[in-house]
């Protein structure tokens, strides 16, 4: 099941890779990945745009054991690690408001935990010392956001047995997929 599940989610992946040419096409994606002036209509539709990327990434999940294996942190660690902690948690917030209306047992988990994977992406904009993140810490950073989320699963969804289940099947496809994802995008 890991597999085929893995399998169905790097499938699902070259949507991102699609978005990802588009908008490095745009112009006020570049003020922002150059660090030219940015204007804050920019940040506000950068957040937009990563929040729409992110909730995008729950529409193409696979639904197993009422959660949704799924791409939904691309988009705000990819708006963090790009335009930094407004641009990552804002889009984290409006991902994980949506994912948490959609229900299950993992809603509020996984609502909260995007919202932190979001603004993790930022937080390592922030403190990053260099001009543009190097591949390498693109693939960290999105191991080390999905590690989170699978621990603010364990530690919060109830039952613990239904969550444990749950990270069991799902936690390497996902840290797997959405670590590439990540790394693609950068």
């Amino acid at each position: 099941m890991m597999n085929s599940l893995l399998l169905t989610m790097l499938e699902r992946l070259s949507i991102v890779a699609i978005l990802a040419f588009f908008l490095s096409k745009a112009s006020f994606f570049k003020n922002i990945l150059y660090n030219a002036k940015v204007k804050k209509t920019d940040l506000f539709l950068a957040i937009l745009i990563f929040a729409g990327i992110g909730i995008l990434g729950t529409y193409t999940g696979v639904p197993i054991k009422d959660a949704i294996a799924n791409s939904r942190v691309i988009g705000p660690m990819v708006g963090g690690l790009i335009g930094g902690p407004i641009v990552g948690f804002g889009a984290g917030l409006i991902a994980g408001f949506h994912r948490l209306t959609l229900g299950g047992f993992t809603a509020t988990t996984c609502g909260i935990s995007t919202a932190l994977e979001g603004l993790l992406g930022g937080l390592i904009r922030k403190y990053y010392k260099g001009e543009y993140i190097p591949w390498e810490l693109a693939l960290f950073a999105g191991v080390l956001g999905e590690s989170m989320q699978m621990g603010i699963i364990l530690l919060f969804a109830k039952p613990y047995s239904k969550a444990l289940d749950l990270v069991n099947d799902i936690g390497m496809p996902m840290t797997v997929t959405n670590a590439i994802g990540i790394t693609v995008f950068m």
